[in-house]
């Protein structure tokens, strides 16, 4: 175990996760990023994807892999250390049940915010350790 997991610091992540505090911070973060940046009339998928993933995600460029792209759908992999994985990994739980009980409805919420008709799917069956990226992809509907 990495330093500086100890038990208090374990009972506070699992007490803040089970609470919902996690969740409720990342759909604060994803409103005030709309708060504060403004959105283009018409977006591509490649505009979302850079909002979504380098703007409000804070993914380096370089831990992003591209693996489709359409005019209206992109597909991607990514290797970022994300703050679910490592909670996940301090706390005990599984990383597709962390994952989808606190990034789904915050990243959905971020993405229907840039239109309508913008989707985020997570592929909870390639998701990180049990693979070695995890598999997103934004689409835009007609």
């Amino acid at each position: 175990m990495p330093k500086h997991k100890g038990p208090i610091r374990r009972a506070i992540l699992k007490f803040l996760y089970k609470s919902g505090m996690i969740k409720l911070s990342f759909y604060t973060s994803a409103f005030i990023w709309h708060r504060i940046h403004r959105k283009k009339e018409q977006m591509t998928v490649t505009d979302v994807h850079h909002l979504f993933y380098i703007d409000f995600l804070k993914v380096p460029p370089d831990k992003m892999e591209i693996i489709r792209q359409t005019e209206k759908s992109i597909t991607t992999l990514v290797s970022h250390d994300c703050p679910i994985l490592k909670m996940a990994a301090t706390i005990n739980e599984d990383t597709r049940k962390m994952c989808l009980n606190t990034s789904k409805g915050p990243c959905k919420y971020f993405i229907r915010k840039l239109g309508a008709n913008i989707r985020v799917d997570n592929d909870y069956y390639h998701i990180r350790p049990h693979y070695p990226k995890c598999q997103e992809t934004i689409s835009i509907l007609n």
